[in-house]
């Protein structure tokens, strides 16, 4: 299994279009780092509920659907086989598993699929595409380990290369949603995957959007997917504001960034008019949904997927 790669964006940054280099050009834009204080309350409080990234369906609330809107059509759920070609180590906790598919596999950038593998025969477990649709019918999936997760244990910590694997799909209602607005969007833990598919996807179809990311993570060691993410901000053809903020980092530590809970970032980096997408555990998006309501979002503007485990699925006789 490939190690993680080093972090390229250890702190909060921002990338703006402009003429003038004042930290160094890159192409069209200019790359600024900004440190952030590092004071902030709450810092006892966990952001990422690690058993809750890896989940066995999607669930959605109030305001993860639009009501009475149309959506656009979707890809028909198929079946599709193919072939483990990488398992990348993204953080201790985290797998890149990719997939050679034997054909191509049309889905919305947002959405998920249900995924299985030989050596587990009749199991299955629904994963967020963590790319765009690739012309080579390549995907991407990031695989949280969960305690006692049988899959994700497997994904984690065997090696699971040349296995042949199914994709049942697509399926899910989280995607970028046309329109002019600033976006802000809001991923804790593995639900980066969905969000780093849209950006990508926005990215490819010329959408210019002003762009804020928040990203919750536990320590600095659990920030991944930080080359990605610098990649997708060089080419934005707007404002690009990427923002980490760790819940557990050591006090004392060299973080330079923001501590806390990333809900508590919200309300300073909510544009006017901002559409919110959410993606991570269900109490990320709860307190997430509240401040944005708080703030005058309208429900039809915030768009969520939770990632949900056994142990958040309630049980019913």
């Amino acid at each position: 299994m490939n190690p993680p790669p080093p972090s390229p964006l250890p702190v909060d940054f921002a990338v703006r279009r402009g003429a003038d280099a004042v930290n160094g050009k890159v192409g069209a834009f200019e790359l600024f780092l900004l440190a952030q204080a590092q004071s902030h309350d709450g810092l006892e409080h966990a952001i990422d509920r690690e058993s809750r990234q890896q989940r066995p369906g999607h669930t959605h609330g109030a305001a993860d659907q639009l009501r009475g809107k149309t959506h656009p059509a979707q890809a028909a759920k198929r079946r599709v086989e193919g072939r483990v070609i990488g398992q990348d180590r993204l953080t201790s906790d985290i797998v890149r598993l990719r997939v050679q598919l034997d054909e191509s596999f049309p889905y919305k950038a947002g959405q998920f699929a249900n995924i299985g593998i030989a050596s587990q025969p009749g199991v299955s477990r629904s994963y967020s595409f963590a790319t765009a649709v690739q012309p080579d019918a390549q995907v991407s999936f990031f695989v949280r380990k969960v305690p006692d997760g049988q899959f994700s244990s497997l994904i984690n910590d065997a090696n699971v290369l040349g296995q042949a694997m199914s994709i049942e799909g697509p399926m899910g209602d989280f995607w970028l949603r046309p329109a002019e607005a600033p976006l802000l969007l809001i991923a804790g833990g593995s639900g980066l995957a969905p969000v780093l598919a849209m950006l990508q996807d926005a990215l490819n179809n010329g959408v210019g959007r002003p762009v804020t990311l928040l990203f919750g993570a536990r320590r600095e060691g659990d920030l991944y997917a930080l080359d990605a993410i610098q990649a997708i901000a060089r080419q934005w053809p707007a404002a690009f504001r990427f923002v980490p903020v760790l819940s557990q980092e050591p006090e004392g530590s060299a973080w330079p960034g923001l501590r806390g809970l990333v809900t508590d970032q919200l309300a300073a980096h909510l544009q006017d008019g901002a559409h919110a997408y959410l993606c991570g555990p269900p109490a990320m998006i709860d307190s997430a949904v509240n401040v944005l309501r708080d703030h005058g979002v309208p429900r039809e503007h915030i768009h969520a997927d939770r990632f949900t485990t056994q142990q958040d699925v309630p049980v019913t006789a």
